[in-house]
Formats: C-alpha cells, sequence, structure tokens
C-alpha cells in the first residue's frame, strides 16, 4: 500500500441506495434474524465522547483540528489524547504511547466511538499487546481504513465486534468529502440509518455471472495489509465470508503478487465471494493494465464469484462498509446489490 499524491486515476462505480431495515420489503427471515443477533454497537447522541487514536503515521495539526471540528459540529465531543502525536519517520509515536491511547480508548467507559486519525503504517505493531487485553464490556465502533484493516480484522475475530470501513479524522475536515457522503456517515453513527444498499455490481467471471443470493458477512480492507497478515496470528479469516479488497499506489505487478498470494498460500479457502472496491493509482496506464489484465485474469482464476463496483476505499468517495455485519448478496431485477445491516455483529 503506497500513498501517491492525491491526483489518482480511479474507478468509482456503484450506487448507493440507504434505507431503513424496516422499509427494506425483500430482506429474508434469515436475514432479519441474523440482522438482531451478536454485539451490537450503541448510536450515538448529541454529547457524546469520540475517542480519537493514532495507531499508525502521523497527520498536521491542522488536518486534525479540522477533523475534530466536524465531529464538535455533528454535536459531539472529540477526545484527543493528550500526546496523541510525537511522530518520527514511520509512526505517530513509539509503539507504546500508540497501543497505550488505542488501550484507553477501548476500555473508556465514557466514549462510544474509537475513531482513527491516518492509516499509513503501524497498527500491525500493535496486534501483539492489542492480543493480551481483556475483551472490552462495551461494544464500540471502530472506524476507519486502509493501516487500520489490521485492527478491523483483529476486533471482528478476537472480540466477535462489527467495525465500519469508513473515513479517517485526517479526511473528515479537507473538504474531499461530498456533503451527501458525509450525511449518510452521520446517520449511520448516529443510528438513523440502519440499512446501506449498494447496487449496480459488475460481474468480473462466471460464477458471479451466474450468481444468486448469499447470506453471509463481509471482512477485508486493503489489500496491502491483508496479505501481509498471512502467517501470523491475527491472519484474517474469510472462511464462510464475503471478502472486500481494496488498494493504493501499488503497481501492477505487486497487486498480482498480492493477488497470487492469497490463492497459493490457502487464505482464500473457503471464502463465500469476492468483492472490489478502488484500486487507484497516479499513472492512467497502469491503472488501466491493473483492471483490464490483472483483475480480470484473478477473477477468472477464482471459483467463487467476483464483483467490482464498491465506491469503497482510498477514493474521493469513500462510503462506509461495514464488516462483521449481516449482509445479503443477492442479483436481483435490477442487478445485483449488496445490502448490509449497521452495527451488529453477525
Amino acid at each position: 500500500m503506497k500513498l501517491t499524491s492525491k491526483k489518482l486515476a480511479h474507478l468509482d462505480s456503484g450506487n448507493f441506495e440507504p434505507k431503513t431495515l424496516a422499509d427494506l420489503s425483500d430482506f429474508k427471515g434469515a436475514f432479519k434474524e441474523k440482522a438482531q443477533k451478536g454485539a451490537k454497537w450503541q448510536p450515538l447522541v448529541p454529547g457524546d465522547v469520540i475517542d480519537i487514536v493514532a495507531p499508525g503515521s502521523a497527520c498536521s495539526m491542522q488536518e486534525l483540528r479540522l477533523g475534530v471540528r466536524v465531529l464538535s459540529d455533528w454535536g459531539f465531543v472529540p477526545r484527543v489524547p493528550k500526546g496523541l502525536l510525537d511522530p518520527g519517520p514511520l509512526f505517530s509515536n513509539s509503539d507504546e504511547n500508540r497501543f497505550l491511547h488505542l488501550k484507553n480508548a477501548f476500555q473508556a467507559a465514557d466514549s462510544k466511538v474509537v475513531w482513527c486519525l491516518r492509516g499509513g503504517y503501524g497498527s500491525n505493531r500493535l496486534l501483539p499487546e492489542l492480543d493480551k487485553m481483556t475483551k472490552p464490556k462495551q461494544t464500540k465502533y471502530l472506524i476507519g481504513y486502509s493501516d487500520i484493516t489490521s485492527i478491523h480484522s483483529f476486533v471482528q475475530r478476537k472480540w466477535k465486534w462489527p467495525s465500519l470501513h469508513g473515513p479517517l479524522i485526517e479526511r473528515l475536515g479537507s473538504g474531499d468529502h461530498p456533503k451527501s457522503d458525509l450525511l449518510r456517515l452521520k446517520r449511520v453513527v448516529t443510528g438513523q440509518q440502519d440499512v446501506l444498499v449498494f447496487k449496480n455490481l459488475i460481474a468480473l467471471n462466471r460464477k458471479a455471472r451466474e450468481f444468486g443470493t448469499l447470506v453471509s458477512s463481509v471482512v477485508g480492507g486493503n489489500l496491502c495489509v491483508l496479505d501481509s497478515s498471512i502467517g501470523t496470528p491475527w491472519q484474517f479469516d474469510c472462511k464462510d465470508k464475503i471478502l472486500f479488497l481494496e488498494e493504493i499506489g501499488e503497481k501492477p505487478h505487486r497487486v498480482d503478487r498480492f493477488f497470487v498470494h492469497l490463492e497459493q498460500s490457502g487464505a482464500l479457502k473457503g471464502c463465500k465471494a469476492i468483492l472490489l472496491g478502488n484500486f487507484l493509482i497516479e499513472s492512467p496506464n497502469l491503472h488501466r493494465m491493473i483492471w483490464s489484465r490483472v483483475i480480470p485474469e484473478f477473477a477468472e482464476r477464482m471459483k467463487i464469484p467476483v464483483f467490482r463496483g464498491l465506491p469503497v476505499g482510498h477514493g474521493k468517495k469513500q462510503r462506509a462498509l461495514p464488516f462483521g455485519t449481516a449482509v445479503k448478496l443477492a442479483k436481483g431485477t435490477g442487478g445485483v446489490k449488496l445490502t448490509c445491516s449497521v452495527g451488529v455483529a453477525e
């Protein structure tokens, strides 16, 4: 996962259609039942505390201030721990301090959300200490993406928590996000929206074109981070799940290497389907090669359905995608769509 300039060529297809569970008439009983079980987030109300952590890289103080201002304008109380940023060449702080801030945020009795400042690199270094923690009594929103994939995978496997692949604090106040996307995000964390629907997914192989219906949950995140977890005690688990993948800044040969490693390592054994979000790179020619050759060849090798079209990842549009909640992937008269329950673990 290489971060390059903000001027990126990218694919951003797929439509977003928010509804409530009560309004969604095509949910089957099995999906409703799954969506009502498991660990559950507590919706935010005005005055609620949001803990901000930086388990990976640092951002500027201005980006932090602008992100905090957005959350304050929404009526919440962002809490930035003292000494959050003391950046070195790689990380936002020492391993010890980054873990301490993360641990305190997870264990705090007066907050409902752990919202990550930035991705970059460093979250995986905290996993051994996280593994020693007792599972917190309160299920919290973990929000972030990119390098935060490591922590998403951890809370899903170890604590059976749902989590939210969504915008980082550094981007909230940047002005890059469409206002409609920020409004949807606010509706999700405040419990005003309990279902997200992604429409018009595009089939990339025969299994996808012949696809019918699948009720499962979504796991995954950044391709490079997931690939690097293989062989560790915290390797992602996609057995009986739908795997979501996105990437930024990686050249075609490296994307292909990640895909081949996923296959050869056996990490995809038991996976039910794969959903692809943004795969971004600065060069239009390299971007074209990823989507015209690397990804189609990977999809054709797969014996499970592979779809593209989720507007999720490092792009300008960063739609929130729930991990670990009950979802339904189904083909209907309007094409294939992904329907996600929000905030309740499968």
